[in-house]
C-alpha cells in the first residue's frame, strides 16, 4: 500500500451549514491507497451515555471520501430504531464535492422503512438517507444523529465495508450507579482508534 499522502482541496468548498467535524475531516490529507481500495472513512465517532432511568443516548458522526465512482452505495446515512422504545431526535447529512457547494439533505430525503416486511413481529425500523446518485469520486458524504432508546439493547455501531479508517472513537458515559467494567473495543481496522468510558467524577 502506498505512504503518499494527498491533499483536500474540498475544505474551500464547505459552507457555513457544514458542521465543524465534517469540514475537519475532509480537509485533512490521506494516504493514497492501491486501486482495490475505493472509499476510506475518515471519521467515525459515537457516544453513549446511559442515563440512571434507563435511557441510552447516542450521538453519531460519520464521514467516508469516495476514492472510486464504483464506491458511491457508500454515500448511505442509517440509523434504526423501535417506535415502542426509542426515538430518532436529530438525523442529518451532507454531501461535499471538490467544487462548487456543499449540499444539505433535509427531511425530504429521508426514507422510513420496516427492516423486516416478512417478520410481522420485528419492530425495529430503519431511517435512512442516500446520497448515491450525487456522489462521485472525490466527494466526501457526511451524517449524523442522536437516538434516545429505553433499552440499551438497541446498538446502531455499523461496518466499514472493508474500507480503511482515519478516525475512529467510541465513547461510552455511564451514571454513577453504572457498571464499571472493562468494555470491548468495536473499532476494527482502525489507523487511529479509542475507546473511552466515563463516570461522574472520572
Amino acid at each position: 500500500m502506498l505512504l503518499l499522502f494527498v491533499s483536500a482541496p474540498i475544505s474551500k468548498a464547505v459552507s457555513d451549514d457544514v458542521p465543524a467535524w465534517l469540514s475537519q475531516a475532509a480537509s485533512q490529507k490521506v494516504p493514497t491507497y492501491d486501486k482495490e481500495v475505493s472509499a476510506v472513512v475518515l471519521y467515525h465517532d459515537v457516544t453513549r451515555s446511559l442515563n440512571e432511568d434507563g435511557r441510552v443516548t447516542e450521538v453519531y458522526s460519520y464521514a467516508v471520501r469516495i476514492l472510486r465512482r464504483e464506491a458511491r452505495g457508500r454515500a448511505m446515512a442509517h440509523v434504526g430504531y423501535i417506535p415502542d422504545t426509542g426515538k430518532v431526535k436529530e438525523f442529518h447529512a451532507w454531501l461535499l464535492r471538490d467544487n462548487g457547494p456543499a449540499k444539505r439533505y433535509g427531511k425530504d430525503d429521508v426514507l422510513d422503512f420496516a427492516a423486516d416486511d416478512n417478520d410481522v413481529y420485528n419492530e425495529f425500523r430503519v431511517k435512512v438517507i442516500s446520497g448515491k446518485d450525487d456522489a462521485d469520486a472525490g466527494t466526501v458524504f457526511g451524517y449524523s444523529y442522536t437516538t434516545e432508546d429505553k433499552s440499551s439493547s438497541v446498538s446502531q455501531t455499523g461496518t466499514f465495508k472493508f474500507d480503511p479508517v482515519i478516525t475512529s472513537r467510541c465513547t461510552v458515559i455511564l451514571p454513577a450507579a453504572g457498571v464499571r467494567k472493562p468494555l470491548p473495543s468495536i473499532i476494527r481496522r482502525s489507523s487511529h482508534a479509542s475507546t473511552e468510558l466515563h463516570t461522574p467524577g472520572n
